[in-house]
């Protein structure tokens, strides 16, 4: 991994590679950072594109994006200038230098009505975050880019902030609503991260997708987390999505699609849970 770099190093999925792989670099928009890249300002990738060429870099992870999706919902403008234009305008240049690079999609290039989308299902995007992210993928394929786009469902971290919501409030007796209409299909990062490696190694490019065995509503998955810290599920409280303004996933899994048989493109998700958040 030593001639690997992390556009997006500051993310959670970038600080967690980078504690798995030291010697990868990294681009970050702190204003001290080593190696500065802010996605808003192309004027700032070619600091990038030097640090590739003196450091002879072969593979790139591309994670920089706007992810939050009441964020691109909000500033569909912004979210596509940033997530579309200037991301392929990266993603090109990385290509004609001579670079590998992963591409993180996202399961919600479907309209995730219907369970474990295969790879080529039709595409109808669920949000405008995964439209923005469609039109990458798009844009990668059209251009036969040396890339492979990989589609994860939800990644879960140990820092994951609505578990931690919860499980304060139900240390000290409070109610915690969660949707049970609303569905996603977890992995941990640990399973993500491997994947990502396996993707790397090989340097095959295609559409890779990777998900959790089944789907969960957020209301179950909760309930399951305060279950395994000896809390009370009860006050785990159901609602449903539409009472806080958020568009329902009646679905967010995945058919997994891998190039090998070393791994099998699935984890349990109730495995997932018990990963991180016991106790």
């Amino acid at each position: 991994m030593r001639r690997t770099l992390i556009i997006g190093g500051d993310s959670n999925i970038g600080r967690y590679f980078r504690e798995q792989h030291k010697e990868v670099a990294f681009t970050s928009r702190r204003s001290n950072a080593e190696l500065f890249l802010d996605l808003s300002d192309p004027n700032s990738f070619e600091g990038v594109f030097k640090t590739i060429k003196e450091k002879k870099i072969s593979s790139v992870i591309f994670l920089a994006a706007i992810t939050k999706i009441a964020d691109c919902e909000n500033k569909p403008e912004r979210s596509h200038k940033l997530n579309v234009e200037n991301t392929c305008i990266l993603i090109k240049e990385l290509h004609n230098l001579g670079c590998f690079t992963v591409f993180i999609s996202t399961n919600h290039i479907f309209d995730c009505k219907s369970p474990k989308m295969a790879v080529n299902s039709p595409k109808k995007p669920f949000s405008i975050y995964g439209q923005h992210k469609l039109e990458v993928e798009e844009y990668i394929i059209q251009h036969c880019l040396n890339v492979a786009i990989l589609r994860p469902t939800k990644i879960l971290t140990p820092c994951f902030s609505l578990v931690n919501a919860m499980l304060r409030d139900l240390k000290n007796g409070i109610q915690f609503e969660a949707f049970d209409d609303h569905f996603f299909s977890p992995v941990s990062i640990n399973f993500f991260c491997d994947c990502l490696t396996e993707i790397l190694l090989s340097k095959k490019t295609g559409v890779y997708q990777i998900s959790g065995e089944n789907d969960l509503s957020y209301y179950t998955f909760l309930r399951e987390v305060a279950i395994i810290n000896n809390l009370d599920p009860k006050l785990v409280i159901p609602i449903k999505a539409e009472s806080k303004q958020v568009i329902a996933a009646n679905y967010g899994s995945l058919k997994p699609k891998w190039f090998n048989d070393s791994m099998s493109g699935t984890q349990s998700a109730l495995e997932t849970v018990k990963l991180f958040y016991n106790g």
